[in-house]
């Protein structure tokens, strides 16, 4: 939750701060990144010892299905009047899902990168 909150917020400041968004571009950027990285958290949901890339999460096609379909939902509610409108956000551009879209991803890496760690430290440890 930590690596997630510090991925969103990292993303509003780099919005704000180094893309020179507006502050509802900059809040619209942050508020994807969060859903974004709540999607891809959904793939470090199999068991510890699983293998990275291709275990029970991965190979579901209804996870697939949802994770899609889920974007495609953000993709409308930025680009789509009636709702961008309703849900109070802005267009951002190309710059802006490229920020979400890189934070998002950081804290499904971290997870990746503890579990190897962990598992490495698990191997090498004398019995």
């Amino acid at each position: 939750g930590v690596v997630m909150a510090a991925s969103v917020m990292s993303a509003l400041g780099v919005a704000s701060h180094f893309l020179d968004l507006t502050g509802a571009q900059a809040t619209t950027t942050a508020f994807l990144t969060l859903a974004m990285a709540q999607l891809w958290h959904t793939l470090s949901m199999s068991g510890y010892h699983a293998h990275l890339v291709r275990n029970e999460v991965t190979v579901n096609r209804y996870v697939w299905s949802a994770i899609v379909g889920c974007l495609a939902l953000l993709v409308l509610a930025v680009h789509w009047g009636p709702l961008r409108r309703l849900l109070s956000l802005a267009e951002i551009g190309l710059s802006g899902w490229s920020v979400a879209l890189f934070f998002s991803l950081i804290p499904m890496a971290s997870v990746a990168a503890w579990r190897a760690l962990s598992r490495l430290r698990t191997e090498s440890a004398p019995s």
